[in-house]
């Protein structure tokens, strides 16, 4: 995804640096804001993601992260196309209270949450098309028959003007702020 977004979304202001969520790479308390979406269930040790982000966030700080949750009642458009996929995502995602207390030891506070309804494509047709990607990582740990056979589905569905409008996502987004007295860890 970084690699794309260098080829296909540069910006004189912005650099795309390969790291990972437990060891950031960037300086102590670099940061006013950092934005964690659809990513933390990528994480294997959130604790060590937690601590980074107070290191690299200023006092005051804050983090947005935007995630699906375990818990939430809706499951994303395309797990009723590939359900198996949507199987091996969901105990990988948190739940509110997991969030809040790899947070909160790490220096931060809970500010807010809600859940926005993100418009994902403007039809199931182009839905598909961003699906084909694999950009969604469930979506590659299924084999050749299991991704042949979701998109068989997906195919049929907008053959028979399935779902004809827009595709909606509800994502969760929590915002929580760095203590103004916690001291950065590390570095």
């Amino acid at each position: 995804m970084r690699i794309y977004a260098q080829m296909h979304r540069p910006h004189a202001r912005v650099s795309y640096q390969k790291g990972r969520a437990e060891s950031i790479p960037l300086g102590r308390a670099s940061c006013d804001l950092a934005i964690l979406y659809e990513m933390v269930h990528h994480v294997e040790d959130r604790a060590a993601m937690a601590g980074e982000l107070a290191r690299v966030l200023r006092p005051g700080g804050r983090v947005i992260i935007g995630t699906r949750l375990r818990d939430q009642a809706d499951s994303p458009a395309w797990a009723k196309y590939f359900p198996q996929a949507y199987e091996l995502l969901k105990p990988r995602l948190p739940t509110i209270a997991e969030l809040c207390a790899i947070l909160e030891p790490a220096g931060f506070s809970y500010v807010t949450h809600e859940i926005a309804d993100l418009l994902v494509a403007p039809s199931l047709k182009a839905y598909r098309e961003r699906l084909s990607y694999l950009a969604i990582s469930a979506l590659t740990q299924l084999s050749r028959a299991e991704l042949n056979h979701g998109f068989t589905l997906l195919e049929s569905a907008i053959a028979h003007d399935h779902e004809p409008g827009p595709i909606h996502a509800p994502i969760f987004f929590l915002v929580a702020e760095r203590h103004i007295h916690a001291m950065p860890t590390g570095d």
